[in-house]
């Protein structure tokens, strides 16, 4: 709870440091999200990233679902749509972690050792 309270403050925060803009690289890699800013003077870049970060960890402390895996979804998306059905961590179970896999997209997954 103590990073989600620093992070939030960060995104009250009218500017950011070299420190903090650390700190959201670091959260980045830390829950799989792929962070490239177009600028490092963009602001804007590393508050929308906040947003997806206090996202994930609100769902890191979500009950627990049973399923091992986890969706890195492609940055801006809700998922991937393939043959009409979604896929997404909300839609996610190990029953379609193996469809993902099957048609060749496993390289958006990854074990969610929270989950076991």
């Amino acid at each position: 709870m103590e990073r989600f309270d620093k992070i939030k403050k960060l995104f009250e925060a009218n500017t950011l440091n070299d420190e903090d803009k650390a700190f959201i690289r670091e959260l980045c890699k830390e829950f799989h999200l792929s962070f490239e800013p177009r600028n490092t003077r963009c602001q804007n870049c590393y508050k929308d990233q906040i947003i997806i970060i206090m996202n994930e960890i609100k769902k890191k402390q979500a009950p627990k679902t049973g399923c091992k895996w986890s969706m890195i979804e492609p940055h801006g998306s809700n998922g991937l749509i393939i043959n009409g059905e979604l896929f997404s961590n909300v839609t996610l179970n190990d029953k379609l972690a193996k469809k993902l896999i099957a048609y060749g997209f496993g390289r958006y997954l990854y074990e969610n050792n929270a989950q076991k």
